[in-house]
């Protein structure tokens, strides 16, 4: 493998059945990250991609880490140690009193994958803090890296203003219930999920996380009803939710991609596996 050319986009989606990440090229020998995972050598699936490549970690301009669950966090901590002159961009929820003390209150559990994804973001905030860095707290419309002079903007499109609200008002419940004896909550939700947007001239890649549909003001409508705005139509999408149905909004492919667009996922293969062969009959038919 070669790295690509200073004028050459390239988008790599990687994934080994549970945990997924992109790493790509905007140009200019600088690259961005978003999500991790860990190689069966538990390395960072995205620095031993660049490595093999001849790209150092100081060339990655920007991580975003989508949302907490563990197939998507695995190894960041590692990677935003190694990666010191990157901006790191986490969901703005996060940035919230009640949900830092959760962190603190939850530890790993042997057998329950959920509590390494927290720790792992403990880690990762653990590691800002040391190095004096404040994370760039996400939330739709939110610049993460890049400009006009940039040659390239990256930015995020989620979490809406009432998505952030409606997980903030969970928080209180789940702290209550450990405080009355009961275990922790191990919440499945992805409201909180920052689905981005990278522009690099007249290209738009669009890139959806694990954002699914919850609602009119909130998930992928809010993206196309709010943030999308007159954007126009990405040539490449990077499908939200390993390709299940939850994160399919019609909407998306007539009105905020182009006919026949390139697109990509990574499989999910614990438990209710994903994209099932109804999912791909669905994603090939549009």
């Amino acid at each position: 493998m070669t790295a690509p050319a200073v004028d050459e986009i390239e988008i790599s989606i990687f994934g080994r059945g549970i945990g997924e990440a992109c790493v790509i090229h905007v140009g200019g020998g600088r690259w961005i990250v978003i999500d991790c995972l860990l190689s069966e050598e538990k390395t960072p699936v995205p620095l031993d991609y660049l490595r093999g490549i001849g790209v150092p970690a100081q060339n990655i301009e920007a991580i975003l880490l989508t949302h907490w669950h563990d197939d998507h966090i695995g190894g960041a901590a590692a990677l935003v140690k190694s990666a010191t002159a990157a901006e790191i961009a986490i969901p703005q929820a996060f940035q919230n009193d009640e949900f830092l003390g959760y962190l603190n209150l939850s530890h790993p559990v042997e057998g329950e994958s959920f509590n390494s994804g927290v720790s792992e973001l403990r880690d990762v905030l653990s590691e800002l803090q040391g190095r004096g860095q404040v994370p760039r707290w996400c939330c739709a419309e939110r610049r993460i890296s890049g400009g006009p002079m940039d040659g390239y903007e990256f930015e995020a499109l989620s979490p809406s203003d009432s998505q952030i609200d409606l997980f903030l008002k969970a928080i209180p419940g789940w702290l209550e219930k450990q405080a009355s004896g009961g275990r922790l909550a191990n919440p499945k939700r992805n409201d909180t999920s920052v689905a981005s947007v990278i522009t690099i001239g007249d290209l738009l890649i669009l890139l959806g996380a694990d954002l699914e549909n919850s609602g009119t003001t909130h998930g992928w409508a809010a993206v196309h009803t709010g943030a999308w705005k007159a954007r126009g139509q990405a040539s490449f999408f990077k499908l939200p939710h390993h390709g299940g149905a939850s994160g399919h909004f019609a909407p998306v492919w007539t009105d905020m991609l182009v006919g026949n667009v390139f697109s990509a996922l990574a499989p999910y293969n614990r438990g209710k596996k994903l994209p099932s062969g109804s999912d791909v009959a669905r994603i090939i038919s549009w």
